[in-house]
């Protein structure tokens, strides 16, 4: 158990404390045990367990390491939390690290949201550089200077992640 908060659904934040997910053996966190459910205790509620979509997001400091989940208002069909990569005023970007069952990384899949609560997902595994670009494209489609940006980025396969990062931030540095 560690230190932490959460927030509800109605913007309440809770201090608690979070129980952190170890493998067996092993002094590290793993953070594929909290994609899906996160158990914390609190001194309002007592001991209680927390899926996607019954709080806003959850936090914790391990290690030194600061760690924030969130649970993006259309991660209904999902139903997982993501781990917050930019949070700004316009666009929020999210991941999800897919893992095996020996938490060995797969990949990724990132999560797009604006500030109207609308998202749009993309999983980098397995797919063609053209799929991100179409697919932000129609995303950012009112806003012809990030599509533009767009049509300049996913060049590289090793540079997707960077890519994505500097759209987002692109978006949120526009004025109003």
């Amino acid at each position: 158990m560690v230190p932490g908060y959460y927030v509800t659904t109605t913007n309440d934040t809770i201090n608690c404390q979070v129980k952190l997910p170890k493998p067996m053996f092993s002094k590290s966190v793993v953070l594929s045990g909290l994609l899906h459910k996160v158990e914390v205790t609190d001194s309002v509620n007592g001991s209680k367990k927390f899926k996607p979509g019954d709080i806003r997001s959850f936090e914790f400091i391990y290690n030194e390491n600061k760690y924030t989940f969130y649970s993006p208002a259309c991660n209904k069909d999902f139903n997982a939390f993501f781990q917050a990569v930019i949070l700004g005023q316009k666009t929020n970007l999210y991941t999800y690290q897919t893992v095996t069952t020996s938490g060995q990384p797969l990949g990724a899949i990132y999560t797009f949201e604006k500030a109207d609560g609308s998202c749009t997902f993309l999983n980098i595994a397995a797919r063609k550089l053209d799929f991100f670009r179409k697919t932000l494209k129609e995303f950012y489609k009112e806003n012809i200077e990030i599509q533009q940006l767009i049509d300049k980025k996913f060049k590289y396969r090793a540079m997707v992640e960077n890519d994505m990062r500097e759209i987002v931030r692109a978006v949120n540095k526009q004025i109003q």
